[in-house]
């Protein structure tokens, strides 16, 4: 279940999630357009990848990647969204991936580019935030930080939210090699069960 989001359906940039030193939902700046899909994906993706690795799931959780995505406009909500999640816990040890997300504005590719050094300042505060150096305050305003002017370039696999895909992207992690999916819908709970643990995935691969 969701905490409170704000009202106003107009998406801006902003996070979602669970940090380690809050027992629930923290979120700033993002709309409940985008919000209430998103959590609703999750609900029912991390359900499936649960089952799907069974004891696997703890440590699959504790070592995922980081994902970047590039959603196309309906896919989770109104308008295209660029982002990242990374997997967090609350104070109580509950699972739950701590989300960066801004609307992405004109052509999915190119804002992708344009974004890149966002998407390293939310990373940097993300782990910031995970070593609990951060609090929801301190990460609203860590995202406002000036962008490194050399930042990792997109995949170009980004041209396909032009035509309604997600794009999805890691550089890896101990469990997941450096991977870029390109899908017409959300990852199901099988899809994000490879995205935690590639091997979960031989009955659905990443590629």
């Amino acid at each position: 279940m969701i905490g409170p989001v704000p009202p106003s359906f107009v998406a801006t940039a902003g996070f979602y999630g669970k940090l380690p030193g809050r027992g629930d939902f923290v979120g700033h700046g993002l709309s409940a357009s985008f919000i209430r899909p998103w959590d609703d994906w999750l609900q029912v993706a991390m359900t499936g990848a649960r089952q799907q690795l069974g004891a696997r799931w703890d440590p699959a959780w504790m070592q995922a990647p980081i994902w970047r995505f590039l959603l196309p406009a309906g896919m989770c909500g109104p308008v295209g969204m660029l982002g990242l999640w990374m997997p967090s816990v609350d104070r109580a040890g509950r699972h739950f991936p701590l989300t960066f997300a801004r609307p992405a504005e004109g052509a999915p590719e190119a804002f992708a580019s344009r974004a890149a050094g966002w998407l390293e300042v939310a990373e940097l505060a993300g782990f910031a935030a995970l070593d609990e150096a951060l609090g929801p305050a301190g990460l609203a305003a860590r995202l406002d930080a000036e962008p490194p002017k050399a930042a990792a370039a997109p995949p170009a696999e980004c041209a396909a939210a032009a035509s309604g895909a997600g794009v999805w992207w890691t550089a890896g992690a101990p469990l997941v090699p450096a991977t870029v999916l390109v899908l017409p819908a959300m990852p199901d709970g099988r899809r994000f069960a490879a995205m935690l643990d590639a091997e979960a995935g031989e009955n659905h691969n990443l590629k």
